[in-house]
């Protein structure tokens, strides 16, 4: 036989060697891939028997029971959420469920897919499904109309930048009590939330939107309606128990609440902050804008400006808070917890800081204006003390400015004087507002503080520094003699 028939060619030789390799690599990588796989479903199982083992009793979202297919992926749970003891939700739920320990059960459905090696790179899991409207829900919110009210995606990645998505459904129809009574109604439009997280404990991303939210109790005693709200942050964390954000903003399009006697409505509310830690300090800035305002079917405001900053020490602001969540500021503090708080806040103050009211301003486009801004600061003093003596005041700077217009002062006069005689004519309210107005004006006219009076404008200004209050460089009076008169 020729040797060119019994002997591979090198080139087959050759051949057949890469395709063993390549059996060889197939294998392997299914291999690989199956135990990647088999890895997330043993570590979905063990975060299931982990959330499970969790102290029932302790407030928070709680796993009563879950039942994993891992062949299929399938998973059927029931959580139960337990509020934190006085909390608005605790107080709700309090109220509707007659009971001093409220809870909300309710179950779901998901569908857990694990990726294998291609996870490695990236997200190593995705979870898609819905809660139910369980018994608890339908006996508050019977109207319900399909089966779900909530659905969500969750992407879980290896480096710990998950991603969650949330996606409400709609509600209208009635509220009820305990004792299957109708107690109001509500109406809320789909709204939506949607996260990624930076590392397992900073958010790099929230979004969340409700377009509207209605709530009015039975017999008209409470009417609140709430339209496009938005929520959204960047970088956000828990620096040693202080929230730490990049930037936030909350915005509402409309805010109205009613009650038989009084009507609010706010529109055009916005608000952006951001705070961070610089070395020893913490530093943190807001800024507020309103819209029209309306009491009463009365214009009160058509725009509003609000901007705050503070500079504060961060480690004794952060003991401060710390404390502050563990007291029951609304009731009544025992003598050591009156004395760990005042201990606590003399330590801040140690530190020094500085409140800034860096612009404030009110427009009535029919009276005028009123603008200002103020600051209010206090340097180190390891020594002070709350109760300490008058010279501490020497550690005190500041200064403030204010311009209003006249018509102003005079309509807020006139809306005070409205509230509290509503009966009086108009003639009368006229004659009132003009007294109190001459009044104000004589005594406005003796103070060193108005620095100018043009056009029906009026400015005052103030300077405070080392304890002597100053106006434009001029020395008015001493704060310690002021103090002393009290």
């Amino acid at each position: 036989m020729p040797p060119s028939a019994t002997i591979p060619s090198a080139r087959r030789r050759a051949t057949l060697l890469v395709l063993a390799l390549l059996l060889g690599l197939a294998m392997l990588i299914l291999g690989a891939n199956h135990l990647v796989h088999r890895a997330g479903a043993d570590q979905v199982e063990a975060t299931l028997q982990a959330w499970q083992d969790q102290d029932p009793d302790v407030p928070g979202l709680h796993l009563r029971w879950a039942d994993y297919d891992r062949d299929s992926g399938d998973l059927q749970y029931r959580v139960r959420y337990v509020p934190e003891a006085n909390s608005l939700p605790w107080q709700l739920l309090a109220d509707l469920q007659g009971t001093n320990t409220p809870r909300l059960e309710t179950s779901g459905s998901a569908q857990v897919t694990t990726r294998g090696l291609v996870g490695l790179l990236g997200t190593a899991a995705q979870v898609e499904g819905a809660l139910g409207v369980s018994d608890t829900w339908r006996a508050i919110l019977p109207d319900f109309e399909g089966q779900e009210w909530l659905r969500y995606h969750v992407n879980v990645d290896t480096r710990g930048r998950h991603q969650l998505v949330l996606a409400g459904l709609p509600y209208e129809g009635d509220i009820m009590d305990d004792r299957g009574k109708r107690t109001g109604e509500t109406t809320w439009r789909p709204w939506s939330l949607e996260t990624r997280l930076a590392s397992e404990d900073r958010i790099a991303h929230l979004e969340a939107s409700l377009p509207r939210l209605w709530l009015r109790e039975q017999g008209g005693e409470l009417d609140t309606l709430v339209e496009n709200l938005t929520l959204r942050m960047e970088d956000a964390f828990l620096e040693e128990g202080l929230l730490t954000l990049g930037a936030a903003n909350l915005s509402v399009g409309q805010f109205s609440l009613e009650d038989p006697d009084n009507t609010l409505v706010l529109r055009d509310l916005a608000m952006n902050w951001h705070n961070h830690r610089d070395k020893d300090r913490f530093r943190d800035r807001m800024d507020l804008s309103l819209g029209r305002v309306n009491i009463n079917g009365d214009r009160v405001l058509d725009e509003a400006r609000l901007q705050l900053s503070s500079d504060l020490g961060f480690e004794p602001l952060r003991d401060l808070m710390t404390l502050s969540e563990s007291l029951d500021l609304e009731g009544d503090l025992s003598q050591r917890e009156a004395e760990r708080l005042a201990a606590a806040f003399t330590t801040l103050l140690r530190q020094g800081g500085e409140i800034r009211l860096e612009q404030l301003s009110l427009t009535q486009e029919a009276h005028g204006s009123f603008k200002g801004h103020a600051a209010l600061g206090l340097t180190k003093n390891p020594e002070f003390t709350l109760g300490g003596e008058l010279q501490q005041l020497d550690n005190l700077y500041g200064d403030v400015r204010l311009t209003f217009d006249e018509p102003l002062a005079q309509s807020l006069m006139e809306r005070s004087i409205r509230a509290q005689w509503p009966h009086v004519s108009e003639a009368h309210v006229e004659q009132m507002v003009a007294q109190q107005w001459r009044e104000w004006s004589a005594i406005l006219g003796m103070m060193p503080f108005v620095t100018a009076w043009e056009d029906e404008r009026i400015t005052l200004a103030l300077e405070l520094e080392a304890g002597v209050l100053k106006v434009e460089g001029r020395q008015v009076m001493n704060l310690r003699d002021v103090m002393g008169m009290f």
